[in-house]
């Protein structure tokens, strides 16, 4: 299956990584291909700061995060 990443559903995921999008994305998709447009990786760093202290994570999580959710697209 291919699935589509846009940047609400990667926030939505970043904010509450235990929330069900969440558990999808880091978890349940890893059989599958996924992809995201380019801009969602400038927005996504772009409001970096903003994402840190909604989601109470340091940068080192957010980043890691990341790269668990973003590593196979």
């Amino acid at each position: 299956m291919k699935i589509v990443i846009d940047t609400n559903i990667l926030m939505s995921c970043l904010l509450n990584p235990y929330s069900t999008i969440g558990n999808l994305l880091l978890h349940e998709l890893t059989t599958h291909t996924k992809f995201a447009p380019y801009f969602l990786f400038v927005e996504i760093f772009d409001k970096k700061e903003k994402i840190i202290k909604h989601s109470r994570m340091n940068e080192r999580e957010l980043l890691e995060l990341l790269f668990i959710v973003l590593r196979e697209i």
